[in-house]
């Protein structure tokens, strides 16, 4: 687990915390970078379950999410996180699965923006800040 704060940056986004959840530790370090960078404090980890542990111990305010991590219940880890009342709209999603039949169970979900890898980071920032009606 990784958490970081950007000092005064964070002031400026009215200290929003952001949980990064992902199992590849490069895709981690580089959201967080650039989420940080925007402002945001910005916690990682690299599966659900920690990240579920996360959400009850110290609530983010938003939550980037991989649905593609190597655990068999990734995908009801994501659909409890986006349904529950304090994420939703505020779950953003990121997945490997392009193809059109896998999406709509994805798409059924609420998640606040669902993102195919790769992903730029700058739609990630761009994703938090729609998040909360915040223009680029």
């Amino acid at each position: 687990m990784s958490a970081g704060s950007s000092g005064d940056g964070a002031s400026r986004q009215g200290s929003i915390v952001v949980l990064v959840v992902d199992s590849d530790e490069h895709a981690r370090f580089i959201y967080r970078s650039m989420l940080l960078h925007h402002g945001y404090d910005v916690v990682t980890v690299s599966d659900g379950p920690t990240g579920l542990q996360i959400c009850d111990a110290s609530p983010p305010n938003v939550i980037v999410i991989d649905v593609d991590p190597p655990t068999c219940s990734s995908l009801d880890i994501v659909r409890a996180l986006a349904e529950h009342p304090r994420y939703r709209g505020r779950t953003i999603a990121m997945t490997r699965r392009a193809m059109h039949h896998e999406q709509p169970a994805l798409r059924a979900i609420h998640f606040a923006a669902l993102l195919i890898k790769p992903v730029d980071p700058k739609l990630v920032v761009s994703a938090v800040r729609g998040a909360f009606g915040i223009a680029d």
